[in-house]
């Protein structure tokens, strides 16, 4: 919350127990939508996908595993696809149901 600045502070959070993710020291690798009420990013077992909202806090809506889970990995979506680019290639996977739907090789 950022209504005060005087006395930010958080109104939720999300802990990632064991997984790393490069979103931890990056904020360029996490992808938000507040339009769509997607927050993606990557960790140490591949891409995760959350919802938030105020009454339920975080709610993940996938795990995408595949790729290259290095850092450099990012998240992308063009109308009703995302593709999740990593150093080993393309992963394209269907916001409908976040089914992988195909891949490219680098």
């Amino acid at each position: 919350d950022t209504g005060n600045k005087a006395d930010v502070s958080a109104i939720s959070s999300l802990e990632l127990g064991e997984n790393w993710s490069e979103a931890l020291q990056d904020y360029n690798a996490i992808l938000i939508d507040s339009g769509k009420n997607l927050i993606g990013f990557p960790t140490d077992t591949g891409y995760a996908l959350y919802s938030y909202t105020d009454g339920a806090g975080f709610t993940k809506l996938a795990g995408i595993s595949g790729g290259d889970y290095g850092t450099g990995m990012r998240g992308l979506y063009i109308g009703d696809y995302l593709y999740i680019v990593s150093q080993s290639g393309v992963q394209v996977i269907s916001m409908a149901d976040y089914t992988a739907v195909g891949s490219a090789g680098v």
